[in-house]
């Protein structure tokens, strides 16, 4: 059975909805959905699904399922049970919201078929993230929340810019190995700026305030 729904959209809904649970019902909500996302998982079949028209002239492919994507995307949904069951003593909605959208905007990029698509999700990914760190309001955290989203736009900025060019060069959005120099430069540097690779991960260390 092929699921119907990419499964970023499970959480980015549950992030919708848990300000109108409280106590224990909210506990019970944030370990249900990783539950019901493992399950989802397993209904997948491989294959492109949900590929929908855009702008008259491309094709968008929300969900792209490949072995490697599901090994990933396990992963995210294992580690986002095991951050609930920890963060359970937390009694502000706002902080499982924004945990909750981050990990559905890393399902999406894990399962984005084509550039436009990742592109999204990982823009989401930065906010997301971001607003985790702005939200334990001290004067450390949002300043390191302003240099985590300075790097995070300048990455961003040149995953468009890759994008751009590949588009440019092949007069497609599917997701594949840039054929243009440029493209292959600027997607790389705009991945490896964001994930922290050596030797652009000297924000890293700096961009998170002490105890996050």
């Amino acid at each position: 059975m092929v699921s119907l729904f990419p499964p970023a959209l499970l959480f980015l809904g549950a992030a919708l909805l848990i300000p109108f649970f409280r106590g224990m019902a909210r506990n019970i909500f944030i370990l249900l959905i990783p539950v019901l996302s493992f399950w989802q998982l397993t209904t997948l079949t491989m294959g492109a699904h949900l590929v929908v028209p855009f702008l008259n002239s491309y094709e968008l492919t929300l969900l792209n399922v490949e072995p490697i994507r599901l090994v990933f995307a396990y992963v995210f949904v294992i580690m986002s049970f095991l951050a609930s069951v920890f963060a359970m003593h937390e009694k502000k909605p706002f902080q499982h919201m924004a945990a909750f959208a981050y990990v559905g905007s890393s399902l999406g990029v894990a399962f984005a078929g084509d550039f436009f698509t990742l592109f999204i999700f990982w823009e989401l990914m930065a906010v997301t993230s971001a607003a985790i760190i702005f939200l334990r309001n001290t004067k450390s955290a949002r300043e390191a929340g302003q240099r985590y989203l300075l790097v995070h736009i300048a990455g961003g900025a040149c995953l468009m810019a890759g994008v751009i060019f590949q588009l440019l060069a092949t007069g497609s959005l599917d997701i594949v190995r840039p054929e243009s120099s440029l493209a292959f430069g600027f997607i790389l540097v705009g991945f490896c700026l964001n994930a922290a690779v050596p030797p652009l991960s000297a924000w890293l260390s700096d961009a998170y305030p002490d105890g996050s």
